[in-house]
């Protein structure tokens, strides 16, 4: 049987997802899923867009209006199944599980069950899928389904057809209409795209929010500090990354949000070496955060990574940057949600 982890907000103990343990509280727990009936929606959610968004928000409402005494609850699986059955290299996200707790939890959701994907949960048909893990597992009473929600061997139905495959077995399911921005079907494949393009405006509109990277600050080699001006090296693990170069961004700490220079590259004015993510935080002096969790959100392209002649010089385009950056902090706090 497929690994499984069901996470509850409210429950302190720490959850595993294979061998990393995230010590979280995770999603909303009262303590409803051992028995209480679920309304629920399956996929990989990776990005909760504002497609996903808008699919959350029918689960809410399904759950207030009809099944009161129900939980909310993402099914999701883990890995994603990409990496399982095309045996990909280990898969770039858009979210890591820990961004994508929270936002579930500010959405509101319940619970986020994650299912392990191997092999033999890829080789169970639709039907049985359902009648295992969905009726017998976790009760779900009421399956909501997006416009391009698929699942079960060879992925051969369509989002109506598992509407009515569920629907046989004496329980509610229905599918969440289609989600565009401009003329076409938002989608994390299509984000994905702008992001690796450089197109963060699209980007931050899909996803209802700057894309913003989760990481551990850890050490650098310091010459920032001793030379030009602090900054936070951030280890952005798996997540996707844009193209190089220096960005207006925010760093979040905790709950606080600082304006931010970041820097995505090699530094070769330094010496060059592997890839790096470091933030310059500019609206606090003493901004010392070895060792903790901080997301870095990209704001705005400003420029090109530069190999300048001396430190002098980059001192003086790193004052630019803070200038440039700021002005654009400026302009999004006024109506951002993050």
């Amino acid at each position: 049987m497929p690994w499984i982890s069901v996470c509850q907000k409210g429950k302190k103990k720490a959850c595993r997802i294979g061998e990393v343990k995230l010590a979280l509280r995770l999603i909303r727990g009262k303590s409803r899923l051992s028995g209480s009936p679920l309304v629920a929606t399956v996929g990989n959610f990776d990005g909760l867009h504002i497609g996903h968004r808008a699919l959350l928000e029918r689960v809410l409402e399904a759950r207030d209006s009809e099944l009161p005494e129900a939980a909310c609850a993402v099914i999701s699986f883990y890995p994603h199944p990409a990496q399982v059955l095309r045996e990909e290299k280990p898969r770039l996200y858009l979210t890591s599980l820990r961004k994508k707790f929270q936002l579930l939890d500010k959405i509101g959701v319940d619970a986020l069950i994650l299912l392990r994907f191997d092999h033999a949960l890829s080789s169970m048909d639709a039907k049985t899928f359902m009648e295992k893990y969905l009726i017998g597992q976790f009760n779900v009473e009421y399956l909501i389904l997006g416009s391009d929600t698929s699942f079960g061997k060879g992925r051969k139905k369509s989002p109506d057809e598992l509407a009515a495959a569920f629907k046989a077995f004496g329980r509610k399911a229905e599918v969440v209409p289609v989600v565009r921005y401009g003329s076409r079907k938002v989608g994390s494949g299509w984000i994905r795209d702008c992001i690796l393009e450089g197109d963060l405006d699209a980007a931050s509109r899909m996803l209802g929010r700057p894309y913003s990277v989760v990481g551990r600050v850890v050490r650098g080699a310091g010459v920032g500090r001793r030379s030009l001006v602090p900054t936070a090296n951030i280890a952005f693990g798996r997540h996707l990354m844009p193209p190089k170069g220096v960005y207006a961004g925010f760093v979040k700490r905790n709950d606080n949000l600082h304006n931010a220079v970041i820097n995505l590259g090699l530094r070769p004015t330094l010496g060059g070496g592997d890839t790096v993510l470091e933030a310059h935080v500019t609206d606090c002096k003493d901004f010392e955060c070895r060792g903790e969790i901080v997301e870095a959100y990209f704001l705005k392209w400003l420029r090109e990574e530069i190999k300048f002649d001396s430190l002098d010089a980059l001192r003086a385009q790193i004052a630019k940057d803070i200038e440039l950056a700021d002005g654009v902090c400026a302009r999004y706090r006024r109506d951002l949600d993050i």
